[in-house]
């Protein structure tokens, strides 16, 4: 009640019969005024009529006596001496002060009514259970993620990682890199290249024999094999050096696969030795095809790559 001392409350009351403006003084010298002809207190305010001046407080009741006084020099124009208590009373909800008339005697000219005041709420220790609908989100996010995601996206991202990854891929990609690498290649190259050499080289075709065309023809080469679908249609004929096109020429799913040399020494050297022949073949197959040469039959006609690498 302490709060509410020392000011005045122009309150607006309705009736079957009226529509006025009371005044109510919570103040030594203080008093109970009406402006009978301010509806809901919509104008300035004059006082009309008094009623009751303001005596004490006991408890939550303000404490009104009779006035017997003259007070017409003040602006009064009626003076009546009634008793009054105005109950203080808290309620949730409201933003301001409401006046209930509780009692109005006019044999006893006694007046009683109740003051609704708003309730000032603290805020709880503890989350409560449910959130509170709002018709506007708040200025300012919250201390403490929720337990579940809101159903509109945020407008900016948010400066923190989330402990569980999205279920959809985001429109940008991330600024810092994933703490697990992903299964997948990516679908384009990266811009940077990785730190660390890659488990398995990098594996290149050679078409061989080198210079390999078919029996028909110098002209029918490896690259003239790659047109259209002449690898399907004449790939398994015409052999020459002992290989069909589907077997000499990579672009028939031929050819020989090693892995492409690095053009640059690497930083560590490796535990031991590589063993390097010909680029387009093996020790092996160079072996195999020594016997060959000397082993040709009558009137075939050799090629110069074997007396290269005879």
């Amino acid at each position: 009640m302490s709060d509410f001392l020392g000011k005045s409350y122009l309150l607006p009351y309705q009736s079957g019969f009226a529509n006025i403006c009371i005044k109510v003084d919570l103040f030594d010298g203080g008093a109970i005024t009406v402006d009978s002809a301010n509806a809901n207190c919509a104008q300035e305010y004059v006082p009309r009529e008094k009623y009751s001046v303001f005596e004490s407080i006991n408890g939550n009741k303000a404490i009104f006596t009779s006035s017997d006084d003259d007070d017409k020099d003040g602006g009064v124009g009626g003076v009546y001496p009634w008793n009054a208590t105005a109950a203080l009373i808290q309620r949730s909800g409201l933003s301001g002060m409401e006046l209930h008339v509780t009692k109005f005697d006019m044999k006893t000219q006694s007046l009683a009514f109740d003051l609704f005041v708003g309730v000032c709420e603290a805020p709880s220790a503890a989350p409560s259970a449910a959130p509170t609908i709002t018709s506007k989100p708040s200025l300012s996010p919250t201390k403490m993620p929720s337990s579940e995601p809101s159903l509109q996206a945020s407008s900016a991202p948010s400066t923190q990682h989330s402990a569980v990854p999205s279920s959809t891929p985001s429109m940008d990609p991330t600024v810092e890199s994933s703490l697990v690498p992903s299964s997948d290649p990516s679908q384009s190259p990266s811009a940077v290249p990785s730190t660390t050499p890659s488990d398995l080289p990098t594996l290149q075709c050679y078409d061989f024999p080198l210079g390999w065309h078919d029996s028909e023809s110098a002209l029918y080469t490896c690259a003239w094999y790659g047109g259209k679908d002449n690898c399907a249609q004449y790939g398994d004929d015409f052999e020459n050096m002992d290989k069909t096109a589907n077997e000499a020429c990579c672009v028939c799913g031929g050819g020989v696969t090693n892995s492409s040399p690095s053009t640059a020494p690497s930083n560590i050297p490796s535990a031991e030795p590589s063993l390097s022949y010909s680029p387009f073949t093996t020790k092996e197959d160079l072996e195999n095809r020594a016997v060959e040469y000397c082993q040709d039959p009558n009137g075939w006609s050799g090629h110069s790559l074997y007396s290269t690498y005879g």
